[in-house]
């Protein structure tokens, strides 16, 4: 044995090592295993049976972990398996690469592979049970195939085949194909063709693969582009924001910086294939930069950019090395050691953050609550009927193990919230920006869980949340109303009397802490409709009024056992507030706060009770410098809402303004208590801190 081949062999080991430590799928893992297992069982490529939506974008990773189910895996462990030998795979790609680019070298690739074996975030994806290791050897592949192909002066085919797959594998393997064809032409190579043949040669294989791809999926699914695509698209400041970010968490935090750095020394090659390197990871980069990374440590969507770095920073290296070398005057022997060590030294910060670091406990952190989901999930197939339908947000794990119909609120999984919900800019959660909250509640799911869907660990001190069963909306408020900020939607649905009217708060006590989710009430569901079409009796709105009170909305029930039969249902009443605050937020972004207090007072005749509605004319007082008014209408909102964080806190503010601390105290803590994250946190340290 070689010592080349020996060196190859310890760094694929160390990369076996490596990973297993982070043998961990994450929670969109199980979208794709939910995917696989029912194209496996003949329910056709869906999410929720008799729904077609593409709620995935790794077609071939699906495709391939259900022919792995076929074959009798458990689709989790294939994933993980398979994972890790494609990341192998890819270290021995980009090791043939290396020495492809490094002729003459007797190591040639060996700085490659160990550059790739020491890579944190290669080692935690390999078995995340995502698509990462298929789409990062592809696209490596695709460049030692296109290495390969080109000096040999045959028709090229395949490279197009190999980008092809990768596009099949994530859609952005397009991209990648156009940069290979700009630098094919760019480069032509041996064979001198007129521009437009030296374009065809690689383009129509690539095409006769995936056009009738493309063609099935759209007959399939009647759209051009996955789901997922119209859930998670926007841009603004925040995105680009968030992607800076993500690059430098890839530079810094995860090990991307000497890959960078040598990369950056091999610019200005001659290589065809050096070119193609770098054009790629550069390109690859800005796309990622743009859409704003994604929410989960070790950086996804830049693993491919270290993939196809790993090669043009050995060239790199190599340049500086010999150019350094030839100016000392040191043996062979020497100058191979202090190599090595600088190699050693280059893997050793790669490395760190696979055992330390803000990343890795970041990663532990969603670990555990991986852990929690999974009980979670085991609690819904054990209580809940087949065919109960539940909506949440992370809907990955915990449907996976469950089996239940599910409603993604993100929707990842649902074409209308993706295509059709309302779009805002998640400044919380990047890449979840879209909601119908409305939607939501029209399809009256069983089981309705808020933000996170986590195990969460309660202070003994806060009893109300430590008892198990069904609970009221102020009770449950402090364990959920955390967690709103970054899922609008949500948010929305924990104000709307709807959702109060038709779902009870239920606390569920399971090994390693509690979770939090509510029930329909099925009688309230039918009074709810009987009201909706005029025809509740008296008797009926004083069940329903009962109902009310017995989940702590006492105003709610007292207005419901007031109402007239005649007078407008319910539901035509939340729509014209929402309306009314529709109508607030454009007259307020034209500037117009005169209109924006008009559509307020319009709402108010039709709900006078609205605790929305009087939170935000406060804060139009507030903000025309009306304090007196202001208070009054905070007031009347925590008056209809008890468990609204946010009046609270502002009428803690202008309690303080008047100098009554001791109400201003009040207030905030209240807020705290509902929310712990709430501005009041903030206000009473400084309260405590003054004199």
């Amino acid at each position: 044995m070689g010592s080349r081949t020996a060196l190859l062999l310890v760094a694929l080991l160390g990369a076996a090592i490596l990973s297993v430590r982070f043998f961990e799928p994450v929670d969109d893992a199980y979208i794709s295993y939910r995917y696989a297992e029912n194209l496996a069982a003949g329910r056709g490529l869906v999410f929720n049976p008799g729904e077609k939506v593409e709620g995935y974008s790794n077609f071939l990773w699906v495709i391939s972990l259900a022919l792995c189910k076929v074959l009798g895996a458990s689709v989790p462990v294939a994933s993980q398996w398979l994972g890790l030998v494609l990341t192998l795979g890819t270290i021995l790609v980009a090791a043939d690469l290396g020495r492809r680019l490094t002729p003459g070298f007797p190591w040639g690739g060996v700085p490659s592979a160990v550059l790739l074996a020491s890579y944190p975030p290669l080692a935690a994806w390999a078995g995340g049970g995502m698509e990462v290791p298929l789409f990062s050897f592809l696209s490596l592949l695709t460049a030692s195939l296109f290495a390969a192909e080109r000096p040999s002066g045959r028709r090229p085919w395949r490279w197009p085949l190999a980008c092809c797959l990768a596009a099949m594998a994530r859609p952005e393997g397009v991209l990648l194909f156009l940069i290979a064809l700009g630098v094919w032409i760019a480069f032509p190579g041996p064979r001198r063709l007129p521009i437009l043949r030296r374009a065809a040669e690689p383009l129509l294989p690539f095409l006769a693969a995936g056009v009738p791809y493309f063609i099935g999926r759209w007959i399939y699914y009647g759209s051009v582009l996955p789901n997922t695509f119209a859930a998670k698209s926007g841009f603004d400041t925040v995105v680009l924001h968030h992607g800076t970010l993500y690059l430098i968490n890839f530079l810094l935090l995860t090990g991307g910086a000497p890959l960078v750095l040598g990369a950056l020394l091999a610019v200005g090659s001659a290589s065809a294939v050096v070119t193609l390197l770098l054009v790629q990871a550069f390109s690859f980069t800005l796309y990622v930069v743009l859409i704003g990374g994604d929410a989960y440590p070790y950086v996804r969507f830049l693993v491919p950019v270290a993939v196809l770095l790993a090669p043009a920073a050995e060239v790199g290296y190599r340049r500086a090395w010999d150019f350094l070398s030839s100016r000392w005057s040191l043996s062979a022997g020497r100058k191979r050691a202090i190599a090595s060590a600088l190699l050693i030294l280059l893997c050793g910060i790669q490395s760190t953050s696979s055992f330390a670091g803000p990343i890795y406990q970041e990663f532990r952190r969603g670990s555990q609550a991986q852990e929690g989901r999974r009980r979670i999930g085991i609690w819904l197939k054990r209580t809940a009927p087949p065919d109960a339908w539940v909506a949440l947000n992370p809907v990955g794990l915990i449907p996976y193990v469950s089996g239940l119909p599910t409603l993604d609120k993100l929707g990842l999984t649902d074409a209308h919230i993706a295509r059709q919900g309302k779009r805002v800019t998640n400044r919380v959660l990047v890449g979840h920006n879209r909601y119908d909250a409305e939607y939501v509640l029209s399809r009256r799911p069983e089981i309705l869980i808020l933000g996170q869907a986590a195990l969460l660990q309660i202070d003994p001190v806060m009893a109300d949340l430590r008892r198990p069963g069904p609970a009221t909306f102020e009770a449950i408020a402090p364990g959920v109303v955390s967690e709103l900020p970054g899922f609008p939607g949500d948010l929305l649905l924990w104000k709307m009397p709807l959702f109060r009217r038709l779902y009870t708060p239920t606390i569920v006590s399971l090994e390693g802490g509690y979770f939090f989710y509510f029930a329909l009430d099925h009688r309230a569901a039918e009074l709810e409709d009987r009201f909706r079409k005029g025809s509740g009796s008296l008797e009926e709105r004083a069940e329903m009024s009962s109902i009310l009170a017995s989940k702590g909305e006492t105003e709610m029930a007292r207005r419901e056992a007031q109402r007239d039969p005649t007078q407008d249902p319910p539901g035509d009443l939340e729509k014209a507030v929402q309306e009314a605050l529709s109508r607030m937020e454009a007259h307020l972004q034209r500037g117009d706060v005169a209109a924006a207090e008009r559509d307020l007072q319009e709402g108010l005749a039709a709900s006078p009770h609205d605790a929305e509605l009087l939170f935000n004319l406060g804060v139009l007082y507030e903000q025309t410098s009306r304090p007196n008014e202001a208070a009054a209408a905070y007031q009347k909102s925590v008056a209809s809402d008890p468990s609204h964080p946010d009046a609270w806190n502002n009428l803690g503010t202008l309690f303080a303004r008047q100098g009554n601390l001791r109400a201003a105290k009040e207030c905030w803590e209240r807020a705290v208590s509902l929310n712990p994250s709430s501005p009041a946190a903030e206000n009473l340290r400084r309260l405590a801190a003054s004199p």
